[in-house]
C-alpha cells in the first residue's frame, strides 16, 4: 500500500485477505471476483493510490476490484484470455 498500511494476500478462490504493518491495516475490499468452488485466481496488483486493483484468473481474464478508499477501477479491455486453457500464472504493474 502506498502509505505502508499493510497489504493483501490473494487466495486461490479470489479472496483478498488484509494484513497490517505496525498496527495499520489497509482499507477493506468491497467488491471483486470470487470463485467459491474453483481455485482460479492467479495474481493480484494494486493501483498506486491503493483504491483498488486487478486480479487475473488462470485463463488470463482480468477483473477489477475496489477498496473503501476509492472508486471502482476502470474495467480492463483488450486483455488476452485463453478460456479452458489454464496458462496464466501471475500479473504485475509498472
Amino acid at each position: 500500500m502506498p502509505n505502508a498500511a499493510g497489504g493483501y494476500v490473494l487466495d486461490g478462490l479470489g479472496g483478498l485477505h488484509p494484513f497490517s504493518i505496525n498496527g495499520v491495516s489497509p482499507p477493506p475490499i468491497v467488491d471483486g471476483p470470487y470463485w467459491p468452488t474453483h481455485s482460479r485466481a492467479r495474481g493480484v496488483t494494486m493501483l498506486a493510490d491503493g483504491s483498488g486493483g486487478y486480479i487475473v484468473d488462470c485463463f488470463g481474464a482480468v477483473f477489477a476490484f475496489s477498496s473503501t478508499a476509492g472508486t471502482d477501477p476502470q474495467i480492463p479491455t483488450g486483455t488476452p484470455s485463453w478460456p479452458g486453457w489454464k496458462i496464466a500464472q501471475s500479473m504485475a504493474n509498472e
